[in-house]
């Protein structure tokens, strides 16, 4: 996962740079599964939804990472990683709602 802050065409510029590196590599990109998603539509990503929304009483943009809710029930009572950060902002840097 990459997380870029900029434009689309920004993001897409940085995939296609991340692509030429990988073909060094001898690796590539499947078309399939890289997508570039607006950080305000929610992303499942590894067992992880990741979304942002205002924290409650500011007018300040954070992004949360929580359990995906597809998943999750063959985990239950398998420790605590499952619920690490599961209301801790994943960025401290505020953004700024688009």
């Amino acid at each position: 996962m990459l997380a870029v802050s900029g434009t689309k065409a920004y993001a897409e510029a940085l995939r296609t740079d991340a692509a030429e590196v990988l073909s060094t590599m001898g690796l590539r990109l499947s078309p399939e599964k890289t997508l570039i998603t607006h950080i305000d539509k929610v992303i499942d990503f590894l067992g992880r939804r990741i979304q942002r929304h205002r924290k409650r009483g500011t007018s300040t943009y954070y992004v949360y990472t929580y359990p995906a809710k597809k998943g999750t029930s063959g985990h239950h009572g398998q420790g605590e990683d499952m619920l690490l950060a599961e209301h801790e902002p994943a960025a401290r840097s505020p953004a700024a709602p688009t």
